[in-house]
């Protein structure tokens, strides 16, 4: 009796343990509300763009922030620069990502 206690006492645990980890992962910022985003910084800036995907990452290190990262299909050039796709973070801030480093948008 004791052990099936203790067996099931390491079973809620563990349900709980990952059910947790599960609502740590989830992201702030909808996929919805992201592919928005993208979508309309495209429209402003390359009509016939087209987005190929969009990927949730989470920085390398222990406790990095979550942001979303839309990819083109084909490089935009903008400014003197090419531009391959775009960082959004969880707060909607959104980052060109250019061949050479990335540019905070205001």
């Amino acid at each position: 009796m004791k052990t099936l206690r203790l067996l099931l006492a390491t079973l809620a645990l563990a349900a709980l343990t990952f059910t947790a980890q599960a609502a740590e992962k989830a992201p702030a910022l909808p996929i919805e509300q992201a592919l928005k985003l993208a979508q309309g910084y495209l429209q402003r800036n390359d009509p016939k763009g087209v987005i190929v995907g969009l990927t949730l990452e989470k920085g390398a290190l222990l406790g990095g922030t979550q942001r979303w990262y839309a990819k083109w299909a084909a490089p935009v050039r903008r400014d003197g620069k090419t531009e391959i796709g775009l960082e959004i973070a969880m707060d909607g801030t959104l980052t060109r990502v250019v061949g050479r480093g990335a540019l905070v948008l205001p």
